[in-house]
């Protein structure tokens, strides 16, 4: 259940602007687990969309994108390494 709701949450946020509150839900996903939701949140503080921009969270985020192990999705690391 909760991998339908990511996927639909992913879904939505492709198609409408990013908001305080999917922040909220990327950060329960991130703590869930989820690297995707992680790099999601990294990326929002990293560029400071609905949140404030900080970079240390950015980069806290997407290090615990690249090094998780619940999605498997690895090409997280290249922001990263673009921090």
């Amino acid at each position: 259940m909760k991998e339908i709701i990511y996927t639909i949450t992913l879904l939505i946020s492709m198609c409408v602007t990013l908001s305080a509150n999917e922040a909220k839900m990327f950060k329960v996903l991130c703590n869930e687990g989820h690297e995707l939701a992680c790099s999601d949140l990294g990326h929002m503080y990293e560029t400071g969309k609905e949140v404030k921009k900080n970079y240390v969270k950015a980069i806290k985020l997407y290090d615990k994108a690249c090094n998780g192990v619940g999605d498997g999705y690895y090409p997280n690391c290249s922001y990263l390494g673009v921090m």
